[in-house]
């Protein structure tokens, strides 16, 4: 997912698409243009990034492109952020015993007895 709504991040994306001349095309000047223009800027834009893998475009885009990868299911539950704060937890279900359910868990504080130590230290 890449989000231009800055001049700024605008410019950063054609300069890294090798694509300087939609920079200047009036059809895309402004964030407003883009949007009404989107089918066209579609087509110019979809096969050059077919041309690359996303960890390829992340690694170009990052630090100057707002962007992150879409994944699919699978995926965000493998993310290395959900396993290291503990999101995925698996229960038993009370009647069918096997095989676990995996389920996401929103770790927030206060809830169930995680107060964290933000809630103790005051």
């Amino acid at each position: 997912m890449i989000f231009c709504n800055k001049d700024k991040f605008w410019t950063a994306l054609v300069d890294a698409l090798d694509l300087p001349g939609l920079a200047t095309d009036p059809r895309f000047a402004t964030f407003a243009d883009r949007l009404t223009h989107k089918a066209a800027l579609l087509e110019i834009l979809a096969p050059r990034f077919a041309a690359r893998t996303t960890q390829e475009w992340l690694a170009r885009l990052s630090g100057s492109v707002p962007c992150a990868p879409v994944h699919t299911m699978r995926q965000a539950l493998d993310d290395e952020q959900v396993r290291l704060r503990e999101m995925i937890v698996e229960v038993t279900h009370p009647r069918f015993h096997y095989p676990p359910e995996r389920i996401a868990a929103l770790r927030v504080a206060g809830v169930l007895g995680d107060a964290g130590p933000e809630a103790t230290a005051s």
